[in-house]
């Protein structure tokens, strides 16, 4: 009699084990796998971000180059809207005897119809001292390499993406230095020759 006991017992043991089994899902089924090629789904934080930035040579005259990555982030869900971050770099000269500027930027952007939009921004470059608008040459010969300094420079202006429709993508525009001529970094990148506040700038973002 024990023994049939003891048999019964072990019988439902083992039919609750395998129960338990089907119920209770594996590791693999808690967290499923995606299949092969299937794209993974984004925080939406990240699909606000924006990444591009400024990129222009001058190969006639004296030799330049502008590369300014850009980082931002659409503001509300329009896109049209965007606040971020930069970097200004700078080379002006010759290949090897040339003059580097840098400083960090930041900005605004708002499209205001179809692909045009408005760009504002201040910049903080480190650059050589006859570089900025409110530099005063010495009256006696240098006797010393100029100094590097850092000076602040507000820019408003216009642009515009490729095709006049879209409100992402390559771009050009056109900004001004409101303190001209009494204040800020003198870009080589300037439109109607050196002694201008207009600045162009040539990208994708």
């Amino acid at each position: 009699m024990l023994k049939k006991l003891l048999s019964g017992a072990f019988l439902c043991f083992l039919c609750s084990v395998a129960i338990a089994q089907d119920e209770i899902p594996t590791k693999e089924e808690e967290v499923p796998k995606p299949l092969f090629g299937e794209k993974k789904i984004r925080p939406v934080w990240m699909e606000k971000l924006r990444y591009g930035g400024n990129v222009y040579a001058q190969l006639w005259g004296n030799f330049s180059v502008d590369l300014s990555p850009m980082i931002g982030y659409e503001i509300g869900n329009s896109g049209k809207t965007v606040a971020g971050i930069g970097l200004g770099m700078s080379y002006v000269g010759q290949l090897k005897t040339g003059d580097f500027s840098y400083g960090p930027r930041i900005f605004m952007r708002q499209n205001v119809f179809r692909g045009v939009f408005v760009h504002a921004e201040y910049e903080m470059m480190n650059a050589k001292e006859y570089y900025f608008l409110d530099y005063k040459p010495p009256t006696k010969p240098l006797t010393e390499k100029p100094s590097r300094i850092w000076g602040g420079t507000p820019y408003v202006g216009l642009g515009l993406y490729r095709g006049g429709k879209q409100t992402k993508g390559s771009f050009v525009a056109v900004l001004i230095n409101p303190l001209y001529p009494n204040k800020g970094f003198q870009s080589p990148f300037t439109i109607g020759g050196q002694n201008s506040p207009l600045v162009l700038r040539i990208g994708f973002f």
